[in-house]
């Protein structure tokens, strides 16, 4: 591989094979499409999915195996036909989106299946079928080209970082991020999406993985332990998340409720997406408020931790001030942890204008 090319290190299938120390995974399976095409071997082995579908990152996927299976996989000098013993292999070229800046992929394969796995009643069903994949993916797609109309320097913060979009859907777990698989923004995809939808969580998923790498030195950032749980430092009881995942709150906040505002009032979105956006930053909003509350206590952050918190501030009274009348008055008292657009519509319905 060459060296000096920062891409190949950055493939998140490597971060998940060197994380998981997977004995039984050829390491030529997550970095085959990093290596030159001459340079690619002949024959390697691979481990297949739940589906019998083996994901080469970056390059596409080999299907025709046993489920979860372990097999050899021979190929051309010219990559193609790939066979396995002596058996053709279905070849699916993998998905771009943006003019080939960020991979999309709805499967849940070898390398990211133990972070659903812990959670999922049923890991090996949290993908989407083909035909869903495709339509999800459009509409993320229409997300991510508003997002270059209206934040294009916000975009090439999320795409120097994020590599993969993966769509999953299932009850768990939420939509997420983990330096374990660095570069993708794992979306939790609700029955019927909207572009709203992936206007809010790329910017929310996509923007963990910014900040995981622009702190992974907690010590710059803050003085009290990262893993400090927000509780003992006067959060309330029920909340589980630890003092970095509160700073980790505020910059997806600022990220999500400058996405969702700069948006608004675009010309060709309806009433009902614009209800949604409301409702969306009204609820992003009460959740700002309560971690910039949690976070203002002395002694928690470290001066360019306290630089950075005084950046999220002025996020939150900008945005506040500019949707203030978008946003007053809104019930959002049947909301859970992730926001539910049905739900908010049932207490909303006299506020669609």
């Amino acid at each position: 591989m060459d060296a000096n090319d920062i891409d190949v290190f950055l493939q998140p299938a490597l971060f998940a094979w060197l994380t998981a120390r997977r004995a039984d995974i050829d390491p030529h399976q997550p970095i085959y499409s990093a290596l030159p095409v001459a340079q690619r071997p002949l024959r390697f082995r691979v481990v297949a999915d739940a589906r019998g579908r083996a994901h080469l990152p970056g390059y596409g996927y080999l299907s025709g195996f046993d489920p979860l299976a372990s097999a050899a996989v021979e190929c051309a000098g010219d990559n193609m036909p790939f066979t396995s013993g002596g058996a053709h292999l279905h070849f699916r070229p993998a998905w771009y989106m943006h003019d080939g800046r960020i991979e999309a992929t709805h499967d849940t394969d070898t390398f990211v299946r133990p972070f659903f796995a812990a959670e999922c009643a049923d890991p090996d069903r949290a993908g989407l079928v083909v035909d869903e994949g495709l339509r999800v993916a459009a509409l993320c797609e229409q997300a991510i080209a508003r997002m270059a109309r209206r934040l294009p320097q916000m975009l090439d913060l999320l795409l120097l970082a994020n590599r993969r979009i993966h769509f999953y859907r299932s009850d768990a777990p939420n939509s997420f991020a983990t330096l374990s698989v660095h570069g993708t923004a794992f979306l939790n995809v609700s029955p019927n999406p909207t572009e709203i939808f992936f206007l809010d969580d790329f910017a929310h998923q996509g923007g963990h993985v910014v900040f995981n790498a622009a702190t992974l030195d907690h010590g710059r950032y803050l003085r009290r332990d990262a893993a400090t749980p927000l509780r003992e430092i006067g959060a309330d009881d029920a909340d589980t998340r630890t003092l970095y995942a509160g700073f980790h709150g505020l910059f997806t906040y600022s990220m999500i409720v400058t996405v969702l505002s700069r948006c608004l009032n675009d010309g060709d979105f309806d009433a009902a997406a614009r209800h949604e956006i409301r409702g969306r930053i009204a609820f992003y909003l009460l959740k700002f408020r309560t971690d910039l509350k949690n976070l203002a206590r002395p002694g928690l952050l470290a001066p360019e931790g306290e630089y950075l918190y005084q950046g999220f501030r002025d996020c939150y009274e900008r945005v506040l001030h500019a949707c203030y009348e978008a946003v007053c008055g809104l019930d959002l008292s049947n909301q859970e942890y992730v926001f539910d657009y049905a739900r908010f519509a049932k207490l909303n319905a006299n506020r669609l204008h």
